[in-house]
Order: C-alpha cells, then structure tokens, then sequence
C-alpha cells in the first residue's frame, strides 16, 4: 500500500506528576486522528492500534528513537548530529490507542522531569488513499504542538512516496537490481518489473511448445505428464531408434564436413594472398623483406592489406629498376643511369637511395 510520512503534534503534555519523566507515553490515539489546524493535513484513522504496534516492534527488537524537535528527520542528509532524548523499547495496544515504554536517556529525562520539553510527537506512515495509521517509526519532544511539522519534514528532502524507511531501501535496491538509479520511483520500478514478468513469460511459453512438440514425438498427446514423457523418451533412447536420416547426419559425418570446408577455405584464402602479395612486389609496393609479413595480413585481413598498398609509395622499385638489365647490382656499386632515374623521380637523394638498396641487397 502507498504511504506517507507524517510528524503528529500530539497534545499529550508530558509534564511529570512525581518529579521524574513518565515511564510510558501515548504516542498514537485511538480512530480519528486530527492534525493541528495549520499542518492542514489530516484526519487519519487508527481503528487497529494493534496491528500498528506490531507493525511498528517489527525490527527485530531494535528500539525506536526519541529525538529533539524532529532533529533525525530534519538533518537527513547534512550530516548533522541528532541526539536521542530516549528510546522505545515497547508498545502496548489500549483502549485509548498506542502507548510507548520508553527508557530516557540522562539528559532527556531530567530535561522532561524539569519541563525543558513538555510534548511527544510521533513520526509514523499512514495509507495515501484511506489515511490509516500504518507504523510509528519515531517520535520527538516538541515545545509546539501546533508547529507544522509536514512542512519542514518536505523540506529535508522526503516525498510524498518516501513514508516508510524498509519500503524506501527496499524499493532502492530493488531499483539496483533492475538496472535503474536510486532516482527511479516506484512508477519505473514497476514498469520495470511488468517488463521482465512479460519476457519470463515469453519464455515460459517457448517452454510449454518444446514440451508439447517433445510429447508428440515421443507418440505421446501434449497434455501428457511430464513423467510418462520422460520414460517414453528414455524407452526410445535406450531402444537406439535410428535418427531420421533425411533430417538428422551422424556428428562425425558433419566434423569432417566442417574441417573439409575450413581446410579449402583456408587454401583459397592463402592462394588469394599469394596473388596480392605478388602484384604488389611487383609493382615496387612491397620490399622482399615485407614479403612474410603481407602474406600473413593479406590471409587474415585482404581489406587491411589492400588498403596498405593503394598508399603505399613505391619502394620497391629499386629491384625492378636494377634487374631490368639483367644483373641486379651488386652491393656498394655505384647507381646505374635507371636507378638514378628512379631516385630522381621519387624524390630521394642518391646516396639515400644507394643506402636502400644495399640494405635490400644483404638481407
């Protein structure tokens, strides 16, 4: 059920009547519940005081808080400090509504008992729609029953959909879980959790056909039970009916299909690369020295490899230019006339270009 957070300035007057603060406080009264004129909210019911105070003790016998001023409430998030004047150990239902067994600490006791603080006001949760009390989380000692307390509680950051502590973390992490941040509210948590309910469903659904076709090919109906469908499958099994040939091929008929494609394919693939690693030795693209390496990208990467050689200069042309006569040169010979003419015409110095090639000629 959706709730909200609320601080009630009750009426209860604290003052003690045996000079020490009251042991047991009436924190929630009992069916309609008026809020002070200028919170404007309200009236609330509390028509099952018993279920609030089981709602309520629902931690584990952690006990509940007694703060100042709403000082837990009011400095969420700051980092500030919120004394406790007291703590909740325990609750009773009565006729006239909640009570609290409280054990004060030193300071807020005496401050009770000397009447430094003379009211309680409860912080607790109640049903958007039909106003019912739900849970007492905690309470505070107030001087000013009719200070608005509503107002300052928005005002530390809690919305309208953020009542109750467990069920904020709660949504929280379950907002984690679905891949949402701690921003998503409970509209995108449960738009969320409708979408994986649709793809679990889907699935399930793709279950139930391949059981109904696994029935129906074990000469079972589809509403077979899972058990008879399970035996007849086994009494198959074990009788080795023979697969459908037209539909089914034995695993080591189809592995040595598979290794056959992959061995010509790879053959292709390296005869592919032979012919490109040699069209561009041949047009002064590539160096001999390159040669093992472009074959091995011109197999793995034919797009890679042909992309290298549309930009790359030309450089290997000072074999081709040196054979054209018959003999290559040989190394430390001066440059012929072609090889001056190559040098020329891509811009090399000579004395570069004798380097290169002799560097060429030792490998």
């Amino acid at each position: 059920m959706p709730t909200t957070l609320i601080a009630l300035a009750a009426a209860q007057d604290l003052t003690p009547t045996d000079g020490a603060a009251p042991e047991w406080v009436h924190l929630m009264p009992a069916g309609r519940v008026d809020g002070a004129p200028v919170q404007g909210k309200g009236p609330w019911t509390n028509d099952n005081p018993q279920a609030v105070v089981t709602a309520s003790m629902a931690s584990g016998g952690r006990p509940l808080p007694i703060d100042y001023d709403h000082a837990i409430d009011l400095t969420i998030g700051t980092g500030a400090p919120a004394r406790a004047a007291g703590w909740i150990t325990s609750m009773e239902a009565r006729a006239d509504g909640v009570w609290g067994k409280v054990e004060w600490t030193e300071a807020g006791g005496k401050a009770v008992a000397q009447k430094e603080w003379r009211f309680i006001s409860p912080v607790f949760t109640y049903g958007r729609k039909d106003g019912e009390v739900i849970r007492i989380l905690r309470a505070s000692l107030t001087n000013n029953p009719a200070i608005p307390q509503l107002t300052a509680l928005a005002a530390a950051g809690l919305s309208p959909n953020q009542g109750d502590d467990d069920v904020n973390e709660f949504l929280k992490a379950l907002a984690a879980k679905l891949g949402l941040d701690d921003s998503a509210d409970k509209d995108k948590v449960l738009a969320a959790v409708e979408s994986l309910a649709l793809a679990a469903r889907n699935t399930l659904k793709l279950t139930v056909d391949q059981y109904k076709a696994l029935a129906s090919a074990a000469g079972l109906p589809e509403s077979a039970d899972p058990s008879k469908v399970a035996d007849a499958v086994k009494a198959l099994a074990a009788a080795g009916k023979a697969p459908d040939p037209a539909q089914f091929v034995p695993m080591a008929m189809y592995t040595e299909l598979r290794d056959q494609v992959a061995a010509l394919a790879s053959a292709s693939s390296q005869k592919s690369a032979a012919d490109r690693v040699e069209k561009a030795l041949a047009a002064g693209k590539l160096t001999p020295a390159q040669k093992d390496w472009a074959l091995t990208l011109a197999a793995k990467d034919p797009g890679a490899f042909d992309a290298f050689v549309d930009k790359a200069p030309v450089v290997g042309v000072v074999l081709a230019a040196s054979s054209s006569a018959g003999q290559p040169p040989k190394a430390g010979s001066p440059l012929s006339t072609e090889e001056k003419a190559v040098s020329a015409k891509l811009g090399i110095s000579e004395e570069k270009f004798l380097k290169q090639r002799d560097e060429e000629k030792a490998q």
